[in-house]
C-alpha cells in the first residue's frame, strides 16, 4: 500500500492514535480504537499497529484477545519471522499473560538472527517470575551462546526467580558474580534484585555489605534493607537506616513509611525508641511520649500519604500498641474510605487497651455502615466482652 493513498493515510492516522493510547496507559481505549475505528474503516493494520495492541493485551491480562490479535497480525502479514518487533511484542504478551508454552513456541519459531535482546529478556523474565529457574538459566546460556550480550534486565529476570526459590539462591550468587565481572552490578535494578534475594534468605550481613556498596540507592534499595531488619525484629537498625536515608534527602513512599511504623509497633513503648532519638532532635522535635509516632505522622502528612490505607492502618496499630489510643482514633476518623483492615485495627486497639465498651460500640458502627466483619474483628469483640460476662 503506497503511503500516498487515502487508505495509507487513514492507517497512519489510526496507528498514531493507537500508539498514543498504549503509551499513555489507556489500554482499553487502544483496543477500542483498533476494533471500533481501524477495522471498521476496512483496514487490516500493519507492523506499526500490532505491537501496541499486544502491549495492551499484556497489561490487561487478556490472553484470549491477544491470541486473536496474533491471528490478525498473521492475516495482515505483520507477524512474519523477519518482523522482530511484532513477534517480540507477541512473545512478551503471551509471557506476561502466563501463557509460557505459547510464548516459547513463538520464540523458538523466530530465527536466531531475528531474536532481539527484548525477546530473550521476555523469556528469561517469564521463567523467572514462574520460579522455573532452570529453564530461565537455560535460556540465558542459549542467549550467551548466540553471542547476545545480556543486559541488566536479563539478570533482574533471572534473579526474580532465585529470590523466591531456596534451592536457587546459589545460582543467584553466581549470577551476582557474573554481574560484577561484566560490570552490570552498577545497574541499581540488578543490585536491588540481589539485595532482595539476600534479605529473603536471611543473609543480612551480606545484604548490608551490598547495600553499602550501592552508590545510587533507590527507594526499593532502602525498603528492601529495612524489610530485612524488620524480619529480624531489629528495630534500632530500621530507625538508624531511616536516619541515614533522611540525611541523603531521599524521597519516601508508603512502603518506607509502612516499614517504619511496623518497626515502631515492635517497640511497644514509645519512650524506649532510642533508635529515633537523633532523628527527633534533627527534625526539631521535643522529647515527649510520642517520639516515634510523631516523627512518622509528620512525614506521612508531609508526603501526602495520609490517605494511603496501609499507612493509616499501620499508624493506628502503632499508636494502639504504644497506648496512644486517642492518636489512633484521630487517624481513624480522618480516613473516609475505611476498609475492614482499618476497622479491625481500631477495634482491636480498644480491646487490647482494655476499653471493651468502645470496641463494641465501634463494632456496631461498622455493621451499620455495611462493612462485613472478619474473624479478627469477631475475636477482638469477644475478648472485649469477657469482662462484662464475668461481672454478671
Amino acid at each position: 500500500m503506497s503511503d500516498t493513498t487515502p487508505a495509507a493515510a487513514a492507517l497512519n492516522h489510526w496507528n498514531r492514535l493507537i500508539q498514543l493510547a498504549a503509551a499513555s496507559g489507556s489500554y482499553a481505549d487502544c483496543l477500542h480504537l483498533y476494533s471500533a475505528s481501524l477495522l471498521a474503516a476496512g483496514l487490516r493494520g500493519n507492523a506499526s499497529t500490532f505491537p501496541s495492541l499486544a502491549k495492551s493485551c499484556a497489561a490487561l491480562r487478556l490472553p484470549g484477545l491477544g491470541r486473536a490479535i496474533h491471528a490478525r497480525a498473521l492475516l495482515a502479514g505483520a507477524a512474519v519471522s523477519s518482523d522482530a518487533f511484532v513477534r517480540t511484542s507477541l512473545v512478551d504478551m503471551y509471557a506476561k499473560c502466563g501463557r509460557l508454552p505459547d510464548a516459547r513456541r513463538l520464540f523458538d519459531e523466530t530465527p536466531l538472527s531475528s531474536r532481539t535482546l527484548v525477546a530473550w529478556n521476555c523469556m528469561v523474565s517469564a521463567y523467572g517470575r514462574s520460579s522455573q529457574v532452570e529453564e530461565a538459566v537455560a535460556v540465558f546460556n542459549a542467549m550467551r551462546r548466540g553471542e547476545v550480550r545480556p543486559s541488566g534486565s536479563t539478570l533482574v529476570g533471572l534473579l526474580s526467580g532465585c529470590a523466591d526459590a531456596l534451592s536457587a539462591r546459589n545460582i543467584g550468587v553466581c549470577l551476582y558474580g557474573y554481574s560484577v565481572k561484566s560490570g552490570l552490578d552498577a545497574d541499581v535494578l540488578v543490585s536491588n534484585s540481589v539485595l532482595t534475594m539476600l534479605v529473603r534468605g536471611n543473609q543480612l550481613e551480606a545484604a548490608r555489605l551490598l547495600f553499602d556498596h550501592v552508590e545510587n540507592k533507590s527507594l526499593v534499595t532502602w525498603s528492601a534493607m529495612a524489610s530485612g531488619y524488620l524480619q529480624a525484629k531489629d528495630c534500632v537498625k530500621v530507625f538508624d537506616l531511616f536516619r541515614v536515608m533522611r540525611e541523603t534527602e531521599q524521597s519516601m513512599d508508603s512502603v518506607v513509611l509502612v516499614n517504619l511504623t511496623a518497626a515502631a509497633t515492635l517497640f511497644g513503648n514509645l519512650l524506649a525508641a532510642k533508635g529515633v532519638h537523633t532523628l527527633v532532635i534533627k527534625g526539631g522535635f521535643q522529647c515527649q511520649d510520642d517520639l516515634v509516632a510523631s516523627l512518622v505522622e509528620e512525614h506521612v502528612i508531609a508526603m501526602g500519604l495520609q490517605s494511603d490505607l496501609q499507612v493509616s492502618t499501620g499508624l493506628i496499630v502503632m499508636y494502639c500498641k504504644c497506648g496512644s489510643i486517642q492518636h489512633a482514633r484521630k487517624i481513624f476518623e480522618s480516613v473516609s474510605n475505611r476498609d475492614v483492615a482499618i476497622w479491625s485495627a481500631m477495634i482491636n486497639g480498644y480491646a487490647c487497651n482494655g476499653d471493651g465498651s468502645e470496641a463494641v460500640a465501634l463494632f456496631s458502627e461498622m455493621q451499620n455502615r455495611g462493612v462485613r466483619p472478619d474473624a479478627i474483628v469477631f475475636y477482638s469483640c469477644s475478648n472485649s466482652m469477657q469482662p462484662f460476662w464475668f461481672s454478671r
